[in-house]
């Protein structure tokens, strides 16, 4: 059978971006056209020799203006956006020996693609933004949005192209075109559920292995209520921002596994075989009352979050980085109720038997440059100069003996610093955007150093799971090298309509689940599903062939 590699767009990856108001921001200026390049790949030995990718010494001139993206993630520990030590430390190490002006413009996480789009609407987008939507990067594209980085990274991003490497700089191509720069990830696995327990022990259950172990354990909770919780009690923890992880791995159980790489990928997946009885799953389950309640109206995962910490949910499955942080939901729900602890848990099978799972690309978020930017160079320029020396991981970890101290490879931060160096929550992440995740200097010493310094059993057996039953059974969205100019028309209304579909289809009477399906998928597919399919067969035809 060929090896699975996309799967069609689903709420999935709807649901990885939201949706929300936007504001504005004043635009750059300055920069000059890039040179001639031989256009090679730099040997490792020209790598670590290349210290930066800016000039030999302090600039003169006027100087030029950068503006970069920073996402404001509302997290507690969250730094001064562009006002605090590590932006004066990247203002003085790159910027004025380049004669380059800093500024970082500041967007609400979670308003990512409504406020790009009226920022670059309104040729008012800093000279440095990205996104996770492809689809939103391809409209741009096919709208002449963004800047052509070829040149530019042959000229100015000798460690950036080494950095990021062939492979996931093809993902950035468009046309032969580097239009935008893919952020790699260190790690693929993406999903980890966990379960209580100590409800299990109480009940005499072991962790379930299946999906129908899992639906009778989640019965179990309901009926024999262990957390003595009373209607309190939700089995399964759901929210409407994350429902990508929360029900992902459960419905794509009952896909038929023997899909090729062309049949997921050219039509819906509400027409995949399977499919149908996979959502009707999770409708009985929530019409047994397994489900959280309330999950249609949590659009932030607020509602579920709280459940947890206050020892509400048997199980849930979330973004596998989340968690197990000092201070993490985990963390508040054992000090709320003394004796409670998760375990991870893989328990949804397909027909083989095997666990498929949600897994990244490996790309992350898209990296671009608007069109109408007057520092592409500059731009290019900053981001080389993050890959250069140890910047990035300087950005990332901090110093040693100050921020953290290393033992056999391990970093264990000292969480109670609170010099004026301090870092920001998540590792400075609103400044280190080329690469997702921490980095600790290679795929190998990354993944270590996150399956050992949470000190924690269930991190280690989910972070093991997610490294590998996401790699023998991954399920990835699709991706395609030309745009799929109806898909990026239509794709603000087919996530309304997806967000729409799920909650009707959960939370509808079993009675009435099959009219109710057929009427929305015939309709979804009038709308829009039928003419996006035939152009992903004729973009198939020219460029997957």
């Amino acid at each position: 059978m060929k090896e699975k590699k996309l799967i069609g767009l689903t709420l999935s990856a709807a649901m990885l971006v939201s949706m929300a108001a936007g504001c504005s921001q004043s635009s750059s200026t300055g920069s000059s056209a890039p040179g001639s390049s031989s256009g090679t790949e730099p040997s490792s030995s020209e790598v670590a020799e290349k210290s930066s990718s800016a000039a030999s010494g302090p600039a003169s001139g006027e100087k030029t203006h950068l503006s970069i993206l920073a996402w404001d993630l509302g997290l507690d520990g969250q730094l001064p956006l562009g006002d605090n030590y590590w932006c004066d430390w990247i203002r003085e190490s790159f910027g004025d020996p380049n004669n380059i002006e800093l500024e970082w413009v500041v967007m609400p996480r979670w308003e990512e693609v409504t406020t790009l789009n009226v920022w670059m609407a309104g040729k008012d987008a800093p000279d440095i933004v990205y996104t996770y939507d492809v689809n939103v990067v391809q409209n741009y594209i096919s709208q002449g949005g963004l800047t052509d980085l070829t040149e530019y990274i042959a000229e100015y991003g000798k460690n950036l192209s080494a950095f990021v490497g062939d492979e996931t700089m093809e993902y950035g191509k468009f046309d032969g075109r580097q239009m935008v720069i893919p952020s790699p990830r260190p790690v693929s696995g993406i999903v980890g559920s966990s379960i209580r327990g100590d409800w299990l022990d109480k009940l005499g259950l072991s962790n379930p292995a299946t999906t129908e172990e899992w639906y009778n354990t989640m019965i179990a909770f309901r009926d024999q209520d262990p957390g003595g919780l009373g209607e309190q009690t939700i089995p399964c923890g759901m929210g409407m921002q994350e429902i990508s992880f929360g029900y992902f791995n459960m419905l794509y159980s009952f896909v038929d596994p023997s899909l090729t790489e062309k049949d997921l990928t050219l039509t819906y997946p509400f027409l995949y075989p399977g499919y149908k009885d996979g959502v009707r799953f999770l409708n009985q389950c929530y019409n047994e009352k397994l489900i959280s309640p309330e999950f249609a109206l949590d659009n932030d995962c607020s509602k579920m979050y709280s459940d947890i910490t206050n020892g509400y949910v048997g199980f849930f499955t979330q973004n596998l980085l989340t968690g197990y942080r000092p201070g993490s939901y985990f963390d508040n729900m054992a000090e709320n109720v003394p004796g409670a602890y998760y375990i991870a848990c893989d328990p949804f099978t397909n027909s083989e038997g095997k666990h498929p799972k949600l897994s990244n690309q490996p790309y992350g978020k898209f990296i671009m440059v608007p069109a109408f930017s007057k520092s592409a160079k500059e731009a290019v320029m900053y981001i080389d100069w993050l890959l250069s020396d140890n910047n990035l991981m300087r950005l990332s970890l901090g110093d040693e003996g100050v921020h953290y101290t290393l033992t056999d490879g391990i970093y264990d931060y000292n969480t109670l610093y609170d010099g004026a160096d301090k870092l920001s929550a998540n590792n400075n992440y609103e400044y280190r955007f080329i690469v997702e995740d921490v980095w600790y200097g290679s795929k190998e010493a990354t993944f270590k150093n996150w399956t050992s310094s949470y000190h924690s059993e269930q991190a280690d057996t989910q972070f093991t799971m997610a490294m590998t039953d996401s790699r023998r059974d991954p399920w990835f969205f699709p991706y395609f090298k030309k745009p799929i100019e109806s898909e990026a028309q239509y794709a603000t209304s087919m996530q309304d309509k997806y967000k729409e579909m799920f909650t009707t289809l959960f939370m509808c009477s079993p009675q009435e689940f099959d009219s109710r399906y057929d009427s929305l998928v015939n309709e979804f597919m009038s709308l829009y599903g039928k003419e996006v399919c035939e152009e992903r067969a004729k973009v198939w035809a020219e460029t997957m062939e």
